[in-house]
């Protein structure tokens, strides 16, 4: 179906002017039809508003979303449901009523990618070389050992589970293809996602146990590794943002470093470090380096009073006090297991089970499920998401240092299947789409600074 002529005709553009400067005609003048099938889908919801609260919340909610679908289109409310499932990543603990293995960032992400169909669908799908073999060995392997699994379902459910987070955002990621302020709204809302657990947590308290915080996560060790990705993407939102917001950015990198520490993370603690010192050799930092060297003296100098403090903090944990040797038992016992699986299916695994993923390292956990061959097909894939560090165009290439992150921390963490973090190796992955044409953009309001100054120029 087709229409032309006002009001459904779009103005004639002129090439070599800049879209933002043309006055727009507002959405609902554009689009007549859109907005009378959606006038005739609100008054169907009336008597379900008139029956109950509940009724009237979800009938509120659904012409809520109709009204945000007319205003910014398809695309424009696809984007923003990507950048709230961003946010909503890191808060693990929060699902659908009724579907606890769904988070409602799922649900954000889902709906948000079946708004962008339409748009996807006229873009090319271009991803490396690497991810496309090391995907097809993974899917090919992990559904055969599956179906010789002695739970084939179980099997398949926890494999599409990998998957999801390992290939499937990376390749939707790709393809929808975000750039420029969009990716510093993604990336920046997965630290303010990381910030509003922090903040449960203060609130809450933490647990009477173990005396380690959990926020809006799982577990103390999610909340903690959420704190360790919001750090590493924190060198992007600081390029991207000019120079009298980038306070914010410290503020955020803070709170992150504090989330890790009262949760008790030791992994995530101790792959900081390590990133710590790839920072600075990786972008030629001296600040940075002056920074750290001041942060290790001031935490020598305090060293003592913080393994005397009472409670579950990282670094005492991580010098082996604070109840961590239950935590290393439980640890040695799911690798243990993990390898021999594999011993007993070296080349193609077993298969998906949930005592491989008791196993707290990635690389035995796809040994057990997929066997050498599936491990060779998965360093594939997370070289074509780390490789972008190397060879990326800046400041982009800066979004590959979580990728960098989960794979250092990969031999003594089990986020496997996480989504939280696969949809940060998506955002990794994008870059590694992107062409070195595509350079920096500069921060936000100095690219709003010349686009004012060349609107404001004579014309010749």
């Amino acid at each position: 179906m087709s229409f032309s002529g006002a009001p459904f005709e779009a103005p004639v553009i002129d090439p070599n002017e800049d879209p933002k400067n043309i006055p727009h005609a507002h959405p609902v003048g554009m689009r007549v039809w859109p907005v009378s099938l959606t006038a005739v889908l609100l008054l169907g919801l009336l008597p379900l508003a008139i029956s109950s609260t509940v009724g009237a919340v979800i009938a509120i909610g659904v012409a809520l979303f109709f009204l945000a679908l007319i205003t910014f289109g398809l695309r424009g409310m696809g984007t923003g449901l990507n950048v709230l499932g961003m946010v909503a990543a890191p808060l693990t603990s929060v699902v659908v009523p009724g579907a606890s293995f769904v988070t409602v960032s799922d649900l954000l992400f889902v709906i948000g990618f079946v708004l962008l169909l339409p748009s996807l669908f006229s873009q090319h799908l271009r991803v490396p070389w690497q991810f496309a073999l090391g995907a097809s060995v993974m899917f090919i392997v992990g559904f055969g050992t599956s179906m010789f699994n002695e739970i084939p379902i179980g099997s398949l459910s926890l494999m599409v589970r990998v998957f999801a987070a390992t290939l499937i955002f990376p390749l939707l990621f790709v393809w929808w293809a975000p750039r420029g302020r969009t990716l510093l709204f993604l990336a920046g809302g997965y630290v303010t996602g990381v910030v509003l657990s922090l903040v449960y947590a203060v609130l809450t308290g933490p647990d009477p146990i173990t005396a380690r915080y959990i926020g809006l996560s799982e577990q103390p060790t999610a909340f903690g590794y959420a704190g360790l990705l919001g750090l590493a993407l924190l060198p992007f939102v600081y390029t991207k943002l000019q120079m009298q917001h980038r306070w914010l950015v410290l503020l955020a990198g803070a709170m992150c470093l504090y989330t890790i520490w009262i949760s008790g993370s030791r992994a995530s603690l101790l792959v900081a470090g390590v990133l710590a010192v790839i920072y600075p050799v990786m972008e030629k930092s001296i600040k940075v380096t002056a920074a750290l060297t001041l942060g290790g003296i001031f935490l020598i100098a305090n060293i003592e009073r913080i393994l005397n403090e009472e409670g579950g903090n990282a670094l005492s944990r991580l010098l082996g006090r604070a109840g961590a040797a239950g935590s290393n038992a439980e640890r040695e016992k799911g690798l243990k297991e993990g390898w021999e699986v594999f011993v007993h299916h070296p080349i193609f695994g077993a298969g998906f089970d949930f005592d491989i993923f008791l196993a707290h390292n990635i690389y035995v956990q796809v040994l057990a499920g997929m066997g050498v061959i599936g491990l060779i097909a998965f360093l594939f894939v997370l070289w074509s998401m780390v490789s972008p560090l190397f060879k990326g165009p800046r400041p982009y290439r800066l979004l590959a240092y979580p990728a960098l992150a989960y794979v250092i921390a990969g031999p003594i963490t089990p986020n496997l299947g996480s989504r939280y973090v696969g949809i940060l190796l998506a955002l990794a992955f994008v870059v590694s789409g992107m062409d070195f044409e595509e350079d920096d953009e500069g921060p936000i309001e100095t690219r709003r600074s010349l686009r004012r100054a060349a609107a404001a120029a004579p014309t010749p």
